[in-house]
């Protein structure tokens, strides 16, 4: 009989936060197209776009009005939905102002993240 997998706690790098705030995904191209982020963290993000030719690896950057852009990667995407992982953790200050436009941002992440 094969032994079962351990539990494994999530391992990333940092907390999640599950929220809704537009931005603008800025393509390989320059072109700026909508973007619905409903996951944030320092590292990553993902949420709801109009869909493309964008494949996992294309670099591209989050564009948040008033805070400017933040270069990324893709790490995975589909038919309308994409994740990115920033190319340097996004400053603490900037999460703290991007989670104070959505007062319901909830928290998902393990109890203590990897530094």
């Amino acid at each position: 009989m094969a032994n079962p997998k351990p539990f494994q706690l999530d391992e990333r790098r940092s907390f999640r936060f599950g929220i809704e705030i537009e931005a603008r995904l800025i393509g390989p191209d320059g072109i700026a197209m909508p973007f619905l982020v409903q996951n944030l963290s320092r590292h990553g993000a993902s949420g709801e776009w109009a869909g493309g030719d964008l494949v996992r690896g294309t670099g591209v950057a989050l564009l948040f009005p008033d805070l400017g852009r933040f270069p990324a990667h893709i790490v995975w995407a589909e038919k309308d939905r994409l994740g990115v992982e920033f190319t340097a953790p996004l400053p603490q200050p900037a999460l703290d102002r991007l989670l104070e436009e959505d007062p319901d941002a909830i928290s998902s992440h393990r109890l203590s993240p990897k530094a």
